[in-house]
């Protein structure tokens, strides 16, 4: 088990992980606190290994015949690259001799991993049409809407948070003052401690907008480092992507990031409502045309996709719609 674990680290190190490897990762990862300290632990070894002769890691007198008897057989070089290969056998060894012999990595060696070149980006997708929720390794959350890419390095916590964004993420975000955390969304920088934020970059109608469910953050240019605005609770900021221009106002946050949701319910709510809660849910924007209509629906959206919520309002009140991209119309059936 102990075996399989490295490698799968290794390729989330390397940023070959596939989405379900790094899920399966993260779940370990959740299990206990030792697990996690263990993960800690391979990512500084893997950083240091590129820079350190295996000889260095394990000491003389610790042959790696004694390291292989510890962690079991690595898997068949074929599976990765040399350097790659090279890095996994060194970080094994090094968090084998980390556990079992109290050693601690000096300054210096936690230097040269904190800005070694050899550090890589790891980079997570949610397929469209799903969402997907990660942990980094500080141990914040980030939920992903549908086609959302996050990325940050290998290096991520040691010296500084940051991550980059290209879509829309909900981010519950582990306090650290040391380190404060960072999201970059283009030329837009969210700079934050400890909070709870939605931030919806979007490409199509050229804004990124800012929701702040608690705590406080700053909107930074990523140009000039100039201040563009603060958030309190319960406010959205819009910000024009290319002037960095903002509008900031008061809003109803739990309905920015009801996407996040594990279901969304609706309970005796009139079709306006109804349509506008299923705009954030599925990330789309739906044009309901004016017609008279006093219904009150009741249910509960858990996985069904937008097509199949549209047909169970259609049994309700018949409606005709038609779907172009993330583009919905629903007109009223006479």
């Amino acid at each position: 088990m102990q075996t399989e674990i490295i490698e799968k680290i290794a390729k989330l190190l390397s940023g070959e992980a596939t989405q379900t490897e790094l899920n399966e990762i993260n779940a370990w990862r959740n299990e206990s606190a030792a697990h996690e300290r263990y993960f800690n632990e391979c990512r500084e070894c893997w950083l240091l290994a590129e820079e350190t002769p295996l000889s260095e890691i394990i000491g003389k007198n610790k042959t790696w015949e004694q390291i292989a008897a510890q962690i079991g057989t690595l898997p068949p070089m074929r599976t990765y690259s040399k350097g790659t290969l090279l890095r996994m056998v060194s970080m094994a060894a090094a968090v084998t001799v980390l556990l079992t012999s109290s050693i601690f990595l000096v300054s210096g060696y936690r230097k040269r991993m904190a800005f070694t070149e050899s550090v890589k980006e790891v980079v997570i997708t949610a397929p469209t049409g799903q969402k997907a929720k990660v942990f980094l390794p500080d141990r914040s959350g980030v939920w992903l809407n549908s086609g959302t890419i996050l990325s940050y390095r290998t290096d991520f916590g040691i010296t500084e948070r940051t991550v980059k964004i290209s879509g829309e993420a909900f981010f519950d975000v582990s306090r650290d003052e040391s380190k404060p955390f960072c999201v970059q969304a283009g030329d837009i920088v969210v700079h934050v401690l400890g909070t709870r934020f939605n931030i919806n970059s979007s490409v199509e109608n050229g804004n990124t907008s800012i929701s702040l469910l608690s705590g406080k953050v700053n909107v930074i240019s990523a140009k000039n480092g100039n201040l563009i605005t603060s958030l309190s609770p319960g406010q959205k900021a819009v910000v024009d992507n290319q002037t960095l221009s903002s509008r900031l106002s008061e809003c109803d946050v739990a309905l920015e990031s009801i996407w996040q949701s594990e279901q969304l319910k609706i309970q005796m709510e009139p079709l306006t409502e109804v349509i506008r809660k299923m705009e954030y849910w599925y990330g789309v924007e739906i044009d309901l045309q004016p017609f008279d209509n006093d219904e009150l629906y009741w249910f509960t959206i858990k996985d069904q996709s937008i097509v199949e919520m549209l047909n169970l309002i259609d049994r309700i009140t018949p409606i005709d719609y038609t779907i172009n991209d993330r583009h919905i119309t629903i007109r009223c059936k006479n």
